[in-house]
């Protein structure tokens, strides 16, 4: 997926209107990230450009260009990893993993 979407960034939007969580706040980017692997076989996501955050034993195994997105705290370094946004249905289960809601959706 190289383009933006305005279904996956339409259906961010309302749910995060609707979150009722105080502390951690959702982020939605777009644009080039890698999937790095550590020697134990485990893989992440990174932005491209944060290569500060990679470990030294990290290999990039993958160069995609979408939506990642994470929770995170401001102020602080509590956060959430990134995950790939990838569609619709990917946005309503980061939403349904990581945050409660208020019981009114908003038009």
């Amino acid at each position: 997926m190289g383009r933006k979407s305005v279904k996956i960034e339409a259906k961010w939007d309302e749910l995060s209107a609707r979150i009722t969580e105080e502390f951690m706040s959702p982020s939605l980017e777009y644009g080039p990230y890698v999937i790095v692997e550590n020697r134990g076989g485990e893989s992440r996501l990174l932005p491209a450009d944060c290569r500060d955050l990679r470990d030294p034993e990290e290999r990039i195994t993958e160069r995609r260009t979408g939506y990642y997105a994470r929770l995170s705290a401001s102020g602080y370094l509590d956060c959430t990893d990134y995950e790939t946004i990838d569609s619709v249905d990917d946005v309503e289960t980061f939403f349904d993993t990581w945050c409660e809601f208020t019981d009114e959706e908003t038009d």
